[in-house]
């Protein structure tokens, strides 16, 4: 018998072996896991569709833009980069609300899941509109982010 370190090959084959009861325990664990996957599958669905939804929007403005010029590119770019930001810390804040009324809807008090849905509404409306206000007031200040002049004066073409 070969033997490496602390391993006896012989042994460990030995060791190996699977009886009956071990196939049966580990393919009860795979169904539990493949049924789990099922049901968090089908809660992920609509978020993965939004992800993928919001990746496609800024595919399709950067093909469109990327017709206009290299410059307005560029701005479309460094806009969505601070736009970005701006969403993930929203995203972020909200992100407390679904803990709560899940936690809430686990106890079956839907008086709690109903005040939490509405302080979700309020923390998503200011959050939102104190993100909008700053993104305007950043506008006036974008020269100082170190950009070429000829990308930041592309600031409002694009806008409706």
């Amino acid at each position: 018998m070969r033997s490496e370190g602390n391993w006896s090959l012989g042994r460990l084959s030995r060791d190996a072996r699977v009886s009956r009861g071990n196939v049966t325990f580990l393919l009860m664990i795979l169904s539990s896991y493949l049924k789990e996957s099922r049901r968090t599958m089908v809660l992920a669905g609509p978020i993965i569709v939004g992800q993928v939804s919001q990746m496609l929007m800024s595919v399709t403005d950067s093909v469109m833009i990327g017709h206009v010029g290299k410059v307005p590119l560029a701005a479309s770019a460094f806009a969505g980069s601070i736009w970005g930001m701006f969403f993930i810390v929203g995203v972020g804040m909200m992100i407390s609300m679904t803990i709560k009324v899940s936690q809430a809807h686990g106890k079956a008090d839907d008086r709690e899941v109903a005040t939490w849905m509405k302080h979700g509404v309020v923390l998503g409306g200011v959050v939102g509109l104190l993100g909008a206000v700053l993104m305007v007031a950043l506008e006036t200040q974008l020269h100082r982010f170190g950009q070429p002049p000829r990308c930041w004066r592309w600031r409002g073409h694009f806008t409706p």
